[in-house]
């Protein structure tokens, strides 16, 4: 016995096929149409505001590390300097050239568990990160300031050297958070 392969049949589309296309079509269509007429009614993402005191350029200090957290400091400035060239909004440069100097510290970094299989085997944690941060003029005038809180959960690995590189990970997706967020808050519109 042999078996024929299914060949399908070049019908015309009709009926609830066509229907349905239809149906598809005006949905895409209205999709555009609401995307278009949101942009006239006022909305904008978040953080599309002028920067604080109409500064163009600024100088980005590495954070102090108060959390004692190793290298989060210049992993976390790092990622704030490439969020702020990244949204071409303000310059990052010198401190001599600068309308502004952006400082601030790491004031906690705290690992709590959140998950456990038994009373003494940990499946998961999480890492919380504070960060305070101020945007000061040449002068000394403070034109924004703010704190930062994110966390981020990660799971423990099967040796100790595994559990570190996930709660590096876990460290390294939290600063680019905090990066953007800061970006957001410093130069939203109020």
């Amino acid at each position: 016995m042999a078996f024929r392969r299914y060949q399908p049949v070049d019908e015309p589309v009709s009926g609830r096929k066509a229907r349905r296309g239809l149906a598809g079509t005006c949905c895409r269509l209205g999709l555009v149409l609401m995307a278009l007429l949101a942009g006239g009614c006022g909305y904008h993402l978040a953080g599309g505001g002028d920067p604080p005191g109409g500064i163009r350029s600024m100088r980005v200090q590495r954070l102090q590390n108060v959390a004692g957290e190793i290298g989060l400091e210049t992993t976390l400035t790092n990622d704030i300097i490439f969020e702020i060239n990244r949204n071409g909004r303000i310059q990052v440069v010198t401190e001599e050239a600068a309308d502004a100097v952006l400082s601030g510290s790491i004031n906690s970094v705290r690992v709590s568990t959140i998950s456990r299989s038994r009373v003494d085997d940990v499946l998961e944690r999480r890492v919380t990160v504070k960060v305070q941060m101020v945007l000061k003029d040449p002068g000394g005038r403070q034109l924004w300031g703010g704190q930062l809180t994110d966390d981020e959960d990660y799971r423990e690995g099967a040796t100790k050297t595994g559990t570190n590189a996930n709660k590096r990970a876990a460290l390294t997706e939290l600063s680019r958070r905090l990066a953007e967020k800061l970006y957001i808050q410093m130069t939203q519109d109020f």
